[in-house]
């Protein structure tokens, strides 16, 4: 359904569900600086990812800024947890599209703003859905892929971050 595997879905969640160690899933990510602010950063085997900053942030606006980055990591698992939980329930999708908004404050960036948020605010989900499913049917996909998305789960709690420098 909606060319999602379930089969592949279905059997990691088995295994996992025998074997809960095993769905600790890691990730890596290989940021190499070029100038100015330039960076490329390289995951899995795919073409590296171009990180810059607009003209007005000192960069050469060569790729998205590290913000762009995260919103979209949010609005892409908060669709993607919409499009497994669909295609599960046998739900055929006949179109999807998904808006993020959100703002940053940049006057705590620049200490221009004293105890503001350093990071993103308030995060605005806008579906457009086209779907074989009731409203509530939709609904339901909603709250499950904010309840199950890790990436929107992730800008909700409190993580660790370590630095090691060597």
């Amino acid at each position: 359904m909606n060319n999602f595997n379930a089969d592949n879905f279905n059997q990691t969640k088995n295994a996992i569900m025998q074997n809960p160690a095993s769905g600790i899933f890691p990730f890596h990510a290989h940021l190499k600086w070029e100038d100015g602010l330039f960076c490329k950063v390289k995951i899995r085997d795919f073409e590296p990812l171009k990180i810059d900053e607009p003209f007005e942030l000192g960069g050469q606006n060569r790729g998205f800024n590290p913000v762009e980055y995260l919103i979209t990591g949010a609005v892409g698992c908060f669709t993607l947890v919409v499009i497994i939980n669909a295609s599960l329930q046998n739900i055929k999708i006949n179109s999807l599209e998904t808006e993020l908004d959100t703002k940053l404050d940049l006057g705590t960036l620049f200490a221009a703003v004293a105890g503001g948020r350093h990071g993103i605010g308030d995060v605005t989900l806008t579906l457009h859905i086209d779907a074989d499913a009731s409203k509530e049917k939709i609904d339901e996909l909603v709250q499950l892929a904010l309840k199950y998305s890790p990436s929107i789960n992730s800008l909700n709690i409190p993580i660790r971050v370590i630095v090691d420098k060597k």
